[in-house]
C-alpha cells in the first residue's frame, strides 16, 4: 500500500480521540452530569470513529464527517464553557477558533485527496 504516512497515521490520531471522548463520556454518565453533555460525547466518538475508518479507506465522504466532528467538537466546547460553566468562556472561544481553523484546513486537504470524481482540484 503505497500511502502517505499522515494517511497511517491520521486514523490512529481520531482511534486516540475515540478513546478519549467515549472515556470521558462514560465517566460523565456515571457521575450524572447533564445528558445532553454526555450526549455530546457520543456523537463525538461516533463522529471521530466514521472519520477514522473514511480516511482509512479514502472515501469521497470524508470531508463531511470531519467537519461535522469538527462542529460537534466546537459545541461541546461552547456547552461546557457557556452552559455548564466548567471552564471559563474566554478558552472556549479560543478552543473553538483553534478547533475551526484546524477542521477547515483538514477539511480541504482532505477534499484535495479524497474529492471523489473532480480530479482533486480545489
Amino acid at each position: 500500500m503505497d500511502r502517505p504516512l499522515w494517511q497511517m497515521l491520521l486514523p490512529l490520531f481520531l482511534i486516540g480521540l475515540t478513546i478519549h471522548r467515549a472515556t470521558i463520556g462514560f465517566v460523565l454518565y456515571e457521575t450524572e452530569m447533564s445528558p445532553a453533555l454526555v450526549a455530546a460525547y457520543v456523537l463525538q466518538t461516533a463522529s471521530a470513529l466514521a472519520a477514522a475508518v473514511a480516511i482509512w479507506l479514502g472515501r469521497p465522504w470524508t470531508v463531511g464527517i470531519l467537519l461535522a466532528l469538527g462542529a460537534l467538537l466546537a459545541a461541546a466546547s461552547l456547552l461546557e464553557g457557556f452552559w455548564l460553566g466548567l471552564r471559563p468562556p474566554v478558552v472556549s472561544v479560543s478552543e473553538v477558533l483553534v478547533i475551526a481553523l484546524s477542521t477547515g484546513a483538514l477539511a480541504l486537504v482532505m477534499r484535495r485527496e479524497f474529492g471523489g470524481e473532480g480530479g482533486g482540484t480545489l
